[in-house]
């Protein structure tokens, strides 16, 4: 992966963002591409260690979690209900990365509390399309009604649920 430096996105204020996921090429490539992009990054192989971090008393909360439904330890699914059941993490935003872009596996992420999806293989286009759609959402909480934002109709590389 490789991304172009966006000089305008530097200046506002950094962004917390944590990648789980088993594999290293995944995790360098999101991690490569949103820290150029002006996000702080930090990565983690297994649900297991990243939990233990966020544990930790000095531990910054991330604002966005990129998470593997398939991990070696814990399932992303699980993951994600661990991190929604704590009430630090209400306004952490998950992004399951799915090898499976099924309709069950988007609504298996949804159920569990993720906020979009990421097809595995995924571009830096999307990659960063899909991280934008989460952050704007966040931001501004709009309503309480669900709404779908999808990059193509019958497979969709990235969902999200704003």
């Amino acid at each position: 992966m490789s991304c172009l430096c966006d000089e305008a996105i530097s200046s506002r204020r950094a962004v917390r963002v944590m990648v789980i996921d088993d594999s290293p090429t995944i995790r360098g490539g999101i991690e490569t591409c949103l820290s150029c992009e002006g996000f702080v990054v930090q990565s983690f192989s297994n649900g297991v260690e990243a939990m233990h971090w966020l544990s930790q008393p000095d531990a910054l909360l991330p604002d966005l979690v990129f998470l593997n439904s398939v991990l070696p330890d814990e399932s992303g699914y699980g993951v994600t209900r661990l991190l929604k059941a704590r009430p630090q993490f209400t306004h952490t935003a998950i992004i399951m990365l799915l090898y499976q872009n099924s309709v069950v596996d988007r609504l298996k992420a949804r159920l569990a509390g993720a906020k979009g999806c990421l097809a595995i293989p995924f571009g830096v286009q999307n990659l960063l399309q899909v991280t934008q759609k989460i952050l704007s959402a966040s931001s501004s909480e709009k309503s309480i009604n669900t709404r779908v934002a999808i990059n193509h109709e019958h497979s969709p590389l990235y969902v999200v649920w704003l």
